[in-house]
């Protein structure tokens, strides 16, 4: 009888035993399968997320080159409208000379507008090869410049001439000014180019603080620009 007790009891006991393992066993794969169908929803829902994503960058337009952005056209003057001066020994400077329409300026009536001219002109000058020699960066754009301008047609007649004004836009800061030159033709554009030691630009002596060349040119270096097939006045 004892014995018979001792069986169901460890019976039992072998039981609930299996039961629990069952149990932890069913609940393990439960939350593995709660797991499982997380990620999967997670997954699912970041995919269109991310095809989205991709598609709009691809239907991004591309960067837009200087001017285009603000709705305008930069031509060039001349075939070579960009080259290099040598204004020391051994320091050069990048010029680069383009048209297009006409434009206001702010403040107003600091210089004549758009409605008044035919076209705005400008001189684009950085630094060159060797221009590290007197503090500027190749490639920076340089400050504190004089710069006189002239156009000439075929016969030598000048047709437009004045000094450019330091001025800012969306592609950066430049010398230009609107001129009038109503008239179709080839013509031949003039930049001179003064130190800028003629305005009060300074720089620095010694061998601390100072450049390797610690002086300015002295004399006035112009650019010649020539064949320039103008097509006459630039609509806005």
């Amino acid at each position: 009888m004892k014995f018979k007790k001792v069986l169901a009891m460890t019976t039992v006991a072998a039981m609930v035993a299996a039961m629990s393992a069952c149990s932890s066993t069913n609940s393990s794969s439960s939350t593995d399968n709660s797991s499982n169908a997380a990620a999967q929803t997670a997954d699912s829902a970041a995919q269109p997320a991310a095809e989205e994503t991709t598609a709009q960058a691809a239907a991004a337009p591309a960067a837009a080159a200087p001017g285009e952005a603000a709705g305008f056209t930069e031509y060039p003057i001349s075939d070579q409208n960009e080259t290099e001066v040598e204004v020391m020994p051994g320091v050069k400077l990048n010029v680069a000379g383009v048209y297009f329409q006409p434009v206001d300026y702010y403040p107003a009536g600091a210089a004549p507008g758009a409605a008044d001219n035919d076209i705005h002109i400008e001189a684009d000058i950085s630094g060159g090869e060797g221009s590290d020699k007197l503090g500027y960066g190749v490639g920076d754009w340089i400050p504190y410049l004089t710069v006189d301008y002239s156009v000439v047609d075929e016969s030598g007649a000048e047709k437009a001439s004045g000094t450019f004004m330091e001025m800012n836009a969306s592609d950066g800061p430049h010398y230009g000014a609107n001129i009038k030159l109503p008239d179709a033709g080839t013509y031949t554009c003039k930049f001179t180019i003064h130190s800028p030691e003629e305005n009060g630009f300074l720089i620095h002596m010694g061998e601390e603080t100072g450049p390797e060349v610690q002086e300015f040119w002295k004399e006035p270096v112009t650019v010649e620009f020539a064949n320039w097939n103008y097509e006459g006045p630039v609509q806005q």
